[in-house]
C-alpha cells in the first residue's frame, strides 16, 4: 500500500495507519502527506512481516538520503520534514520500494 493524501496532520497519519494494519494482513505501507507545507509520514507493517521487512533499516537509509526527522517502532515509524520538495515524493516512492524489496529477498 502506497498512499499520498491531502493535507492533514501527523496524528492522522498514525491513526490511519494503525487502522489500515488493524485491518489488512500481511501488509506494508507507506502513507504521506502534506500540511502547511511539511511532509509528514509514516511507515508501517503488519505483525507477520515486522522481522523481514526490517522498517528500522529501510528508514535510516530514507532519513539520510531525504533529510527526514522522525523514528518509531519495528512495526510503525513516523516522519517528517518541513523542506521537502512535493515534487520529490515521487522519488521517494520508489526508493522505498527498492529497499524494501531489498529487506524481503
Amino acid at each position: 500500500l502506497v498512499q499520498d493524501l491531502p493535507a492533514t496532520q501527523g496524528e492522522f497519519l498514525k491513526n490511519a495507519a494503525d487502522l489500515v494494519r488493524s485491518r489488512a494482513q500481511p501488509l506494508i505501507g507507506l502513507i504521506t502527506c502534506f500540511h502547511e507545507e511539511k511532509l509528514s509520514l509514516v511507515i508501517t507493517c503488519s505483525t507477520a512481516l515486522t522481522q523481514r521487512a526490517r522498517l528500522k533499516e529501510v528508514f535510516a537509509v530514507l532519513k539520510d538520503e531525504f533529510d527526514l526527522k522522525g523514528g518509531g517502532r519495528p512495526d510503525l515509524i513516523q516522519a517528517g520534514t518541513p523542506s521537502f520538495d512535493r515534487t520529490q515524493v515521487k522519488s521517494l516512492i520508489e526508493r522505498f520500494i527498492v529497499l524494501l524489496t531489498a529487506t524481503l529477498t
